[in-house]
């Protein structure tokens, strides 16, 4: 087996291991293996009768394709370089169809001027490479190529800018959402814990409580002392002050709204509540 540094060299060969192999790059280890020692009995000088100096090139090539081809680190220097001279064919493919394709016009408008100038001599051959317009051909078809090859250039840069905008707008976004999300939880610390209310929170107005009930039955013995205990459990209350009655119908029955609490400041009870 070729050493390490042998099969590195090896992988900028030109050649095509997995066609010789006659398997897909995306071919597993065990597939590699199997499909090298089927091929390579066909090539082996011991397998066959009287082997050729072609079959032992084989044979030789055919060992160093597994050897590259089963080691990971390797197989993959050999795919990248596969894939750059692909991708340079492609190009080169590319600018040969322009090329042909220029050259079929020149041509084209060549014979369409000569047909309206009355043809070129009989048994001359006009072609787009003929006479002085050699140079002039040339220079439009190098002139095209520097077209194709800006425009190529212009399509890349507007799909990196189209991308970075697409980018930059995602990023907006997040941000938008990250700043929102953070008021949001900014505005929630914010909010007043109703629980720390009562005490010297509640405010004067609040501390207050008015009381109605009906002057008939246990509400004739309602007096200030029976009203203070009956509210005490509400927080300390500071002073009851027993008004006027003032009638008011309720249904079938008259009631008078006649006391006035005030709580202390520092009861624990927020008294609006319970008004």
């Amino acid at each position: 087996m070729s050493s390490n540094d042998d099969l590195k060299a090896h992988a900028a060969s030109n050649q095509d291991f997995y066609a010789l192999l006659d398997i897909s790059p995306a071919a597993a280890e065990n597939e590699i293996r199997r499909a090298y020692r089927k091929t390579a009995l066909k090539y082996h000088p011991d397998k066959i009768a009287n082997p050729t100096p072609a079959d032992i090139d084989k044979f030789h090539t055919l060992q160093i394709a597994y050897d590259v081809l089963s080691d990971p680190s390797v197989r993959q220097l050999y795919d990248n370089a596969r894939e750059a001279r692909q991708r340079k064919q492609r190009e080169r493919d590319m600018m040969d169809a322009a090329k042909r394709k220029m050259r079929e016009d020149l041509e084209a408008r060549e014979r369409a001027g000569a047909a309206a100038v009355g043809g070129a001599p009989r048994g001359v051959k006009r072609t787009w490479m003929s006479g002085t317009g050699d140079d002039d051909a040339e220079e439009k078809l190098q002139r095209e190529i520097e077209r194709i090859a800006e425009d190529g250039r212009r399509r890349r840069r507007e799909a990196e800018e189209r991308l970075k905008q697409k980018v930059d707008e995602e990023e907006k976004q997040m941000r938008q959402e990250e700043e929102e999300a953070q008021k949001a939880a900014d505005k929630s610390s914010q909010r007043v814990n109703r629980s720390q209310e009562g005490g010297a929170n509640v405010p004067e107005l609040e501390r207050a409580v008015k009381a109605r009930w009906v002057r008939e039955g246990r509400g004739v013995d309602l007096d200030k002392d029976r009203l203070t205990s009956l509210f005490t459990p509400f927080g300390k209350v500071e002073s009851v002050v027993v008004l006027k009655d003032k009638r008011q119908r309720i249904g079938d029955k008259r009631s008078s709204s006649n006391l006035q609490l005030r709580f202390n400041r520092a009861n624990n009870w927020r008294c609006g509540d319970y008004v």
